[in-house]
């Protein structure tokens, strides 16, 4: 999305907060025409997006006197999907324990979006007077409507990972809203942090041991096959986003594409520990490997216990 359209539907979110906080029309009809319903046939004849097909990202920054967050839905399937709205948003402590933090649904739907495979999508959410204590590491539940899942976004990731709403009434309610969704999500090249001497390189079915701050690594090596862009689209891997059990532990920083010594393709899926703790980390094969290999190989999964940095 673009940054002056994101400006305007935060302005546009901030002015009925500040209606709402003194009795007035607040954001459900302030936001009202902004969320008028999006579909077509293509959207008709998808099936629904699940949880089991999407990975999650997300981050926040300063705005406004609140905390406005990007939030990246990615279908990781090789067939297409519809994303039909949110049924609910959640903030989520290291505990797993919710944060009194309530959710205001918008009184219009949000406009249906068809993921192609590997495509994303992103949701622009506003976080608000938050008069509580620091709440450290936040991760947000995404549940989606129709039984169709929840998934888990980390929520502290750049610009500012650590922001949080100014504390403007004790009286009033804490909570969260989408201010805009879905729009078509197109990120920049993926980027590594390239590999030092810090850099664990993980070994599957093996235990490792990191310390906080320390980078982790998964390599899978990739089917010369799927380079062939007159045979699968670019978007089309025969691996998944790599996971990790507790995102408040171990959380994912960057997914690539890097050249092995011998020339083979090899897809990186990149973690930073963030704190003390166990994990596993797993990194599913899609069925697009089948396609190719005419089966589907056991999984990497790898346990990783977090230790105090030095």
């Amino acid at each position: 999305m673009r940054a002056s359209k994101a400006r305007a539907l935060l302005a546009t979110v901030v002015a009925a907060l500040l209606l709402d906080m003194v009795g007035g029309v607040g954001l459900g009809a302030a936001l009202g025409a902004s969320f008028a319903p999006r579909g077509g046939a293509a959207a008709a004849s998808a099936p629904p997006c699940s949880a089991s097909a999407l990975s999650a990202t997300g981050g926040r920054q300063d705005e406004n006197m609140g905390a406005s967050g990007t939030l990246v839905l990615t279908n990781e399937t090789g067939e297409s999907c519809r994303l039909t709205g949110i049924a609910r948003l959640s903030l989520v402590g290291r505990s797993g324990a919710s944060l009194a933090v309530a959710y205001r649904q918008p009184t219009s739907p949000v406009r249906p979006l068809v993921l192609a495979a590997g495509a994303s999508a992103q949701v622009i959410v506003y976080w608000w007077n938050w008069c509580g204590s620091q709440p450290g590491p936040l991760a947000v539940r995404i549940t989606l409507p129709g039984h169709a899942g929840t998934l888990v976004a980390p929520f502290d990731g750049p610009p500012a990972d650590r922001i949080v709403p100014a504390c403007l009434s004790c009286a009033k309610d804490s909570w969260v809203a989408i201010a805009d969704a879905f729009e078509p999500y197109e990120p920049g090249p993926p980027v590594c942090v390239p590999q030092g001497a810090t850099t664990l390189r993980l070994s599957s079915g093996l235990a490792s041991r990191v310390r906080v701050g320390q980078l982790v690594e998964i390599e899978a090596v990739e089917s010369a096959s799927f380079q062939n862009p007159a045979v699968y689209p670019a978007a089309i891997s025969p691996w998944e986003a790599a996971r990790s059990s507790n995102v408040f532990v171990v959380e994912p920083v960057a997914r690539c594409g890097r050249a092995a010594t011998l020339g083979l393709p090899v897809y990186v899926a990149e973690f930073r520990a963030v704190s003390l703790g166990r994990v596993v980390l797993t990194q599913p094969l899609s069925p697009a490997w089948r396609a190719v290999k005419g089966h589907r190989p056991a999984p990497f999964r790898a346990a990783v216990t977090v230790d105090p940095a030095r």
